[in-house]
Parts: C-alpha cells; structure tokens; sequence
C-alpha cells in the first residue's frame, strides 16, 4: 500500500510539474484533511456529550490524532525548493 503523500511526493516530486499545479494539489490535500479534522473534532464532542465517563479518554486519542493529521500535511512545495 501506498500513502496519498508518498504517491503526491513520487508522481509530483518532479521539476517539469508547474509551481501552480503543485500549490493547487497542495491546496486541495491540505483542505481535505482539514476537512477531516472537523468532522472528527464534532464526532469527539458528540461522544464527550453522550458518553461522559469517556470523554477524557477519548479526547486524548482525539489529540493525538489531530497531531498525527497536522503533521502529515503536504508541503510539495516546500520541497521543490
């Protein structure tokens, strides 16, 4: 299996791909991920309203995976440079 970024990094990571093209697939993955982590932030405060006893377990997975999230957006490029 290969991720969304290894596969971005491979086909995009060339020179002969134009800036703008690079910024809008930068754009565009970026988006979606935080688009991803808004859905998941109101999944987390809906669990925390109707289940209490987990709320503090499960806002600490939420953390760390909005870590893992904001670490694995694309800079392609900041790369080219």
């Amino acid at each position: 299996g290969v991720s969304v970024r290894q596969y971005c990094f491979r086909r995009f990571g060339a020179k002969s791909v134009s800036v703008e093209v690079l910024h809008d697939l930068e754009v565009g993955y970026n988006d979606a991920l935080n688009a991803l982590v808004r859905f998941l932030s109101r999944r987390a405060h809906l669990i925390s309203r109707f289940f209490p006893h987990l709320a503090s377990t499960f806002g600490t997975l939420h953390s760390d995976f909005e870590a893992s999230m904001r670490h694995s957006r694309l800079q392609l490029l900041k790369m080219r440079q």
